[in-house]
């Protein structure tokens, strides 16, 4: 029996695609694929898709997009409602990127499309639609906490209590560790939980388990 599943975009990109891909063969299926949120978002700003980095927030963490927060970046954000913008914006002028220019682009592709823009610390949109993309333009401040593109970040970015792997032993554990895509951790004994977070930055795919016997130290970890 046929069926047919109407979704918008690239059902490829973030999309059901890869759901019914799990399910059903490729030779099975008759793909149309739209244009994605992403590629209208770029050509409607002029932004080159190969310069630029993306990331989907939908129902997912909004810290995923830290690391991505570099100075001069351009990111494209899928987002999961009309409040997310807004969370997105008071994320960044806490962590200093309060400069930077955010574009939330609406509808993108039917008769209702619009874009507007401001600036995070100035954050002042209402009446978002719910189908939007985040469009931020990198600008960070004096006191922003960029991300190091390798391991070792400074022990102040971690909330710890003194028991913590320290910054140059961190370094040298996850070299020698070597991550690669799609590897679990398990760390036993997390303390701060340096070693694990690390570890998850180096690609979106790599998970950790932490495992710690102290439970004030276990409920920070949780956070």
């Amino acid at each position: 029996r046929n069926v047919c599943v109407l979704a918008s975009g690239d059902p490829f990109f973030h999309g059901v695609g890869a759901t019914l891909a799990r399910k059903v063969k490729a030779q099975e299926m008759h793909v149309i694929p739209a244009p994605s949120a992403v590629s209208l978002a770029a050509a409607r700003l002029g932004w080159a898709l190969q310069d630029i980095e993306t990331v989907s927030l939908h129902g997912r963490p909004l810290d995923l997009i830290r690391p991505l927060l570099q100075p001069g970046a351009r990111i494209l954000a899928l987002t999961s409602d009309a409040e997310a913008p807004a969370a997105i914006a008071r994320l960044l002028a806490e962590l200093d990127f309060g400069a930077s220019r955010l574009t939330i682009l609406e509808a993108l592709g039917g008769p209702s499309e619009t874009q507007r823009s401001v600036r995070a610390d100035a954050f002042d949109l209402e009446n978002l639609n719910p189908l939007n993309v985040l469009a931020v333009e990198v600008e960070s401040g004096p006191d922003a906490r960029v991300l190091p593109l390798t391991s070792g970040l400074a022990d102040h970015l971690f909330d710890h209590d003194g028991q913590i792997t320290k910054r140059e032993i961190r370094a040298i554990t996850l070299s020698a560790l070597a991550p690669r895509r799609g590897e679990l951790l398990w760390d036993i004994g997390a303390g701060s939980g340096s070693i694990g977070i690390e570890w998850m930055l180096a690609h979106p795919s790599m998970r950790t388990f932490a495992i710690e016997a102290d439970p004030v130290r276990a409920a920070r970890l949780g956070h």
